[in-house]
């Protein structure tokens, strides 16, 4: 599964083999993620600390359904 912003890196991140892609502009990722049975890790590459942050706080407020 990949998470990212924007339709454009899709594409690519099925190529990388993501099954699943979710664009955070259009859907909330943490509710989507909990839709798909939560996670167990999370993996970020975020170099934008403001979506970043936004990101925590959305998962932080869902993670207790995992």
């Amino acid at each position: 599964m990949a998470i990212a912003r924007g339709a454009d890196k899709g594409p690519l991140a099925h190529k990388l083999g993501a099954h699943i892609y979710i664009d955070s502009t259009t859907q909330n990722a943490a509710e989507e993620l909990t839709k798909l049975g939560g996670a167990k890790v999370i993996l970020a590459t975020v170099t934008d600390a403001k979506s970043m942050s936004s990101a925590v706080a959305d998962w932080a407020s869902t993670a207790n359904s995992w």
